[in-house]
């Protein structure tokens, strides 16, 4: 008992990262269970036969009692197997969710204060009878001519020896003087439970001990468990036969106190045995008080930001002095053993019996086998309480073992995972910063070698030109040695945003101590990511920092930077749109006062440093940012050469000492990529450039991992420097340091660099190049073969566990504008098609022809039959608005509208080129004769119609409240019904030269958001309204019919307009006063904010439209535009007007 929770304590001194392996053989694990069954219930065994009656009766309990806990070991360790947990409290909270794993901590907790209760009542017994057994050595007396004394009262003795003796080994944060090596370091803190428990109790530990072994296969755990429990049935039938049948009905509740007092041999056994237990009580409260106070702990985190050790101190003092004063007074006061033993009991029902039932009908409701075509089989087990799908894998029995046992073959799976070259700095200390003086001021000289490298890699890429792009990626991903990676990473760990780069940056974790030792010491990290979306690094280092034991309760804290997917004039080639973490963590992600998200702008990065200011320390940078380069191949280190300065530049700008920078780069062989890493390679005292294994390995792409940075002071004059010359021509002016400048030894360090990764890519495409023509079935066969043995060797290497969804970085409250409401597909993304001479020739065409030629030809000629928009419809009015928390925000104005969170980018690229190419006025485009149009009269028979079923009956007429000349109406009047139409001024739309603007003309906007405001200012319950809109691209047009979805009760939309206007109609009906009168004092202001943005313009004599530099870009938050049916909505009514701007284009 003792033995086994010393050991627990030694293992909570060792650090997680020595972990070994599994190594735990079937004699250790059975011995183990024995030590840890066999508690104080040993103890009270007799005393339990006879209560039940006799040996008869108390034997027949426990043979069929066995058959109960041997089944509940079975399962607990099949849990372990399938959630892959290691603990019992983490199988429970993984298996049956949140809530039973935190009753499961309770009853842990609760457990081991009753424990610490046992333990005193058995020292209070044994006291007593030490009191006795001296008195009467020392007197020759009997017991009865005992007098009373209150000093030698065995409660004040207890009252003593708490004071004194548990006290103070009780007090410090680690127990190390109670510290010594065990032989079979196998458990974690757990495992000191059940040694104590009552009876048959080891069912905590069990789960340990099976993680543990080197054999995991579940037959032979059921073999372990069988032996264990008749070992256990032996030796307590024995102990408590022997017993009843010396002491018979008068056997105590500790059989200890059933001896006589004066055998010397029981004295010292007395003395002995208490021993143990002063010494094992504050190992348990220590257990104990370390789920309460890590509750404490994480509470304060939360309200203040940051736990002092003074307030952790005195925590920690306090639950001790009351877990000691409670467990004393209960002590003092319970008559017997027996009672303590009866709640242990009852509580042991709950490890023994109860959880382990809601475990087993927690997998066998959400398991099942699915078989491979090749015979192997994989185990799936779905949570659908929000915990995530865990798949576990059996290893495929592939037909080609021999060839992944081949030596050749897993020579070349470890060399996939050690490609890095790193800079080893002279000891002379050549490398050092340039004088700032120097740089900036010369141009930039070639290096002969590295562009010899160049032009040889270009030669052999150029044999790609005419290689259509869809069929060489297929070709490319089959003969991709990591390609089922990422499948295997996603079967077995559900990882939140599984893709290449979430693999890459997780390898990169697990190859390089990234994160430094300060941080890890002190539990606080603190990361920033830039150019970071979609955010794969920050839930790859998530699902790092929550499944590895030296980190796992680490308090980390992130920042992220990118160019802003919600910005309208963000465009395609620049923008990653994928917004699945950004929608879900927009407060953490920095957008810059612009709102454009632009680290290239000298503003921002300043701003970027006041941004993360709340961080005691920067501990890693990571820069992952590139541009779309697939048009100029040749030239992608050029092109991103501004951009990593900048990168590398805001690094060295907020990390503190001691920190790491991760940057991605790819050819190294200009001028400026030698200067910025010679830069790197002055300021860091690691710095390494490496090529995952996850990273195609035809391509150029690098990651230049810097460990252990000197600070600022380092290099802070020629950081100011930097920051003076900052943004996006910082690299396409002079060099950063001349020739001379940069040390020959680093110069050659370099080409070598190079050329080690120069060769692995001609490699990699010379044979893909080959096997394109030709690949026999022994060349498919051993790849397939590499390409499984990759992934094993990917998540041996790198530990990938599972991570339960209520874990990850987003709660996913928020539907991301990326994936499409019904099919669930990324939009916007752009799409190669055809080869690269294919598509540098389609750039010579017409906006005409390139469409036609394209995948929306037919949609876009299609002739429109019947009005559109009938069958979607936003019911409302929309409860929820939180109104009070809107804000506006205003930012660097828009050009163009280039992207939007409600529409395919690609479809409005199409409708942008057909724009600024096309002669017509686009407002007023030529009607198409074969196309249906939409009659005024058709419009208002379903205004009344929806009046009426939207109405509250209590009126008889009511207003439609119509922006469009009334001439427009007039053939509708004998639709009226019961409707009165009112004429305000409508609209006006956006002057020509800013076409491409949309509904993201300031003007236009300004009108609109009148227009809005003055129907719901003059609106009447159960009113209606047509409204004309030229589309909703913008998030203020957005925001506008998220306001009328709110304040009616059924919108929808007639496309194309009978106005004449090129967009649609809004048709609003069953008008809500009361939530009018919430919305109608923001929309007021944010209509004055427009207005007196635009008049701030005119005074300073801008020449307007064109001349903006700010205006209002959002006023409800993207949160709740993206939450509910309002994006879908808009999508539609989006994707109808492009199609009819686009189709009449083509007509004239």
């Amino acid at each position: 008992m003792e033995e086994l929770a010393r050991e627990s304590i030694s293992l909570m001194a060792r650090s997680a990262s020595h972990a070994d392996p599994p190594r735990l053989g079937s004699f250790g694990a059975v011995f183990i269970m024995l030590k840890s069954a066999l508690g104080a219930g040993l103890l009270n065994f007799p005393w339990a036969f006879q209560k039940a009656g006799g040996v008869t009766s108390a034997v027949s309990v426990e043979l069929v009692s066995l058959v109960f806990l041997i089944s509940g070991l079975v399962i607990l360790a099949y849990s372990s197997s399938v959630s892959r947990q290691k603990t019992y409290q983490d199988v429970v909270k993984e298996v049956c969710g949140g809530a039973v794993g935190q009753l499961c901590e309770v009853c842990f907790c609760f457990n081991l204060f009753m424990i610490c209760v046992a333990f005193l009542v058995v020292v209070q017994d044994q006291l007593e009878k030490l009191s006795i057994s001296l008195y009467e050595t020392v007197t020759g007396s009997s017991e009865g001519e005992m007098p009373y004394h209150w000093y030698s009262d065995q409660r004040f003795a207890l009252f003593i020896m708490c004071l004194f003796i548990i006290l103070p080994l009780s007090i410090p944060k680690e127990i190390g003087i109670q510290k010594y090596t065990s032989v079979s370091s196998w458990a974690s803190m757990f495992s000191v439970v059940p040694t104590i428990c009552f009876g048959f109790q080891c069912h905590e530990a069990c789960i340990a001990i099976y993680s543990s072994m080197e054999n995991q296969n579940l037959f032979h755990w059921v073999i372990i468990s069988v032996v264990s429990m008749i070992f256990c049935l032996l030796i307590y039938t024995l102990t408590g036969v022997y017993g009843f049948m010396t002491f018979g009905r008068a056997v105590a509740s500790d059989i200890l106190m059933s001896y006589p007092g004066n055998d010397v041999v029981m004295i010292i056994s007395r003395l002995l045995f208490g021993i143990s237990i002063i010494t094992i009580y504050p190992i348990i409260l220590l257990l104990g008080r370390s789920v309460i106070l890590n509750l404490m702990l994480r509470i304060q985190r939360h309200r203040r930001g940051i736990v002092t050790q003074l307030f952790e101190s005195r925590c920690r003092v306090v639950l001790t002095v009351i877990w000691i004063t409670i467990t004393l007074l209960i002590a003092m006061f319970v008559p017997d053993m027996g009672e303590v033993i009866s709640v242990i009991g009852g509580i042991s029902a709950f490890f023994i019996f109860i959880f382990p039932g809601a475990v087993l009908f927690r997998v066998t409701c959400h398991e099942r086998v699915i078989p491979f075509p090749d015979g192997s089989y994989s185990l799936v087990w779905r949570m659908n309480s929000g915990h995530g799908t865990r798949r576990k894998v059996a290893t495929p029995q592939h037909s080609n073992n021999t060839v992944a046992s081949d030596p050749e073959t897993l020579t070349e799976i470890q060399g996939m995972f050690s490609k890095i070259r790193t800079y080893v700095k002279p000891s002379d200390g050549e490398w050092c910063v340039p004088d700032p003086n120097a740089t900036l001021s010369h141009c930039a000289e070639e290096h002969r070698g590295l562009q010899a490298l160049k032009a040889s890699l270009n030669e052999v890429k150029n044999q790609l030109s005419d290689k259509n792009v869809h069929v060489w990626h297929q070709h490319t991903n089959s003969t991709n040695r990591a390609g089922k990676v990422i499948g295997a990473v996603r079967s077995a760990s559900n990882a939140e945003i599984c893709t290449q780069a979430w693999c890459k940056f997780y390898e990169i974790l697990g190859t390089f101590d990234l994160l430094p030792e300060e941080a890890l010491q002190n539990g606080e990290l603190n990361t920033v990511h830039l150019c970071e979306a979609p955010g794969a690094f920050i839930t790859a280092l998530n699902h790092y920092i929550k499944t590895s034991e030296t980190t796992r309760y680490c308090d980390w804290s992130w920042a992220a930077n990118t160019l802003n997917p919600y910005h309208e004039a963000n465009g395609g080639s620049t923008t990653i749109f994928d917004d699945r973490l950004v929608a879900n963590t927009l407060p953490w992600w920095f957008f810059g006062s612009d709102n454009t998200g632009n680290i290239m702008t000298q503003k921002h990065l300043l701003e970027l440093q006041a941004f993360v200011a709340n961080m005691r320390r920067v501990d890693v940078v990571t820069a992952d940012g590139s541009f779309d380069c697939q048009e100029k191949p040749d030239e992608q280190e050029a092109l991103v050469a501004s951009l990593h300065y900048c990168e590398v530049t805001a690094a060295l700008l907020l990390l503190s000492p001691g920190g790491s920078f991760v940057l991605k780069m790819f050819t190294l062989y200009e001028h400026s990529s030698i200067c910025l890493l010679y830069l790197l390679a002055c300021c860091f005292h690691s710095v390494s450039v490496f090529k995952p294994a996850t990273s195609k390995s035809g391509n150029s792409e690098v990651y230049v991992v810097c460990l252990n940075y000197d600070g600022k002071e380092t290099a802070r004059p020629l950081l100011s420097k930097l920051i003076r010359n900052y943004g996006p021509r910082l690299a396409d002016r002079e060099a950063l340091f001349p020739n001379s400048l940069v040390p020959e030894s680093f110069v050659k360090q370099h080409e070598e660099v190079c050329s080690y990764f120069h060769t692995l890519q001609l490699e990699t495409i010379t044979e893909n190049l080959r096997l394109s023509e030709e690949m026999s079935s022994g060349q498919r066969q051993r790849l397939d073969g590499i390409r499984d043995g990759t992934a094993q060797e990917y998540l041996r290497r790198f530990q990938v566990t599972f991570l339960p969804r209520s874990r990850w970085v987003s709660r996913n409250t928020v539907s991301p504008a990326c994936c499409s409401a019904s099919s669930g597909r990324p939009l916007g993304q752009k799409k190669q098609t055809g080869s690269f001479n294919e598509r540098r020739e389609l750039q010579t065409l017409s906006w005409r022809e390139r469409l036609k030629s394209g995948c929306h030809a037919a949609w876009v000629q299609t002739h429109c039959t019947e009005a559109s928009g009938t069958g979607c419809v936003l019911e409302g009015p929309l409860a929820g608005c939180r109104e009070a928390s809107w804000y506006v925000i205003v930012g660097a104005a828009l050009p163009a509208v280039r992207n939007s969170a409600f529409c395919d980018g690609g479809l409005l690229n199409h409708l942008n080129e057909a724009l600024l190419d096309a002669a017509a006025d686009w407002t007023h485009a030529p009607p198409c004769a074969s196309c249906h149009a939409v009659s005024a009269a058709s419009i208002l028979s379903d205004v009344a119609g929806l009046c009426t079923f939207a109405g509250d009956g209590n009126r008889k007429h009511r207003r439609c409240l119509v922006f469009g000349g009334r001439s427009v109406w007039d053939a509708g009047e004998s639709q009226l019904g019961d409707l009165v139409l009112t004429f305000p001024p409508e609209p006006s739309a956006p002057p020509r030269g800013c076409s491409a603007l949309h509904d993201g003309e300031p003007r236009y906007q300004q009108h609109l958001l009148g227009c809005v405001a003055l129907a719901l200012q003059t609106l009447s319950s159960g009113d209606a309204l047509l409204l004309p809109v030229f589309s909703a691209f913008t998030r203020v047009t957005a925001g506008v019919v998220l306001c009328l979805h709110a304040c009616f009760r059924s919108v929808t939309f007639r496309c194309p307009s009978p106005c004449g206007i090129v967009g649609t109609v809004l048709v609003c009906a069953g008008f809500c006063p009361e939530a009018a009168a919430r919305l109608r004092p923001v929309l007021t202001d944010v209509h004055n904010c427009v207005g007196q943005l635009l008049r701030e313009e005119e005074d300073s004599g801008q020449d307007l439209p064109s001349g903006h530099h700010t205006q209002v870009l959002q006023f409800v938050p993207m949160e709740e535009l993206l939450t509910g049916g309002l994006t879908e909505f808009l999508r539609t009514m989006n994707y109808e007007i492009i199609q009819q701007e686009l189709h009449l284009l083509m007509q004239s």
